[in-house]
């Protein structure tokens, strides 16, 4: 899996290759350095003599994993999608996840807006159904607004036009 486990949907550490080319890339991206090469070799047609040597460019030279994560996130992206596909997934993996840029493709419009508690607002934009999930990713810093972290669930915030809120790493809502 993801994580160096055996691959399961129970243990969430698994890549549905029917996800849109942003979530695949994106899980890729945030696999476990270990079992990259197992991808490499097991789900790729990139010949072992060039996974080797990117192998030893990380061991022996010191490279970032993350240029080679990118090469086999793109392979496998590509396979399921297209290279255009592909080239527009890395993209937006840059720009949303490397630059931390808010775009309109991440952004989740909604119509909630007023002075309420966070947990409120959140509730009422839809970001999870569970209670509990939204105090504890408040709880352990996962909500911003306007880039400001959050982590008072009962804290009351005037919900403005235009202001950004994150929730967990890649979840963006936009008040219109």
């Amino acid at each position: 899996g993801s994580d160096g486990r055996p691959m399961g949907k129970s243990l969430k550490n698994y890549i549905p290759v029917s996800d849109n080319p942003n979530d695949i890339f994106g899980k890729i991206m945030s696999t476990v350095d270990e079992v990259m090469f197992d991808y490499f070799e097991l789900v790729t047609r990139i010949p072992m003599t060039e996974v080797l040597e990117m192998k030893q460019a990380i061991e022996e030279d010191g490279e970032n994993p993350m240029k080679f994560k990118k090469i086999l996130a793109k392979d496998i992206v590509t396979f399921y999608h297209g290279p255009k596909k592909a080239v527009e997934a890395e993209k937006e993996f840059e720009k949303t996840v490397q630059n931390k840029e808010v775009t309109k493709a991440n952004t989740i419009e909604v119509s909630t807006h007023g002075k309420m508690p966070v947990l409120e607002f959140l509730k009422q934009a839809g970001v999870s159904k569970s209670n509990s999930h939204i105090k504890e990713v408040v709880k352990q810093g996962g909500v911003e607004v306007d880039r400001k972290k959050v982590t008072d669930f009962t804290q009351v915030i005037d919900f403005k036009e235009g202001s950004v809120i994150k929730f967990g790493k890649r979840a963006y809502y936009r008040i219109k």
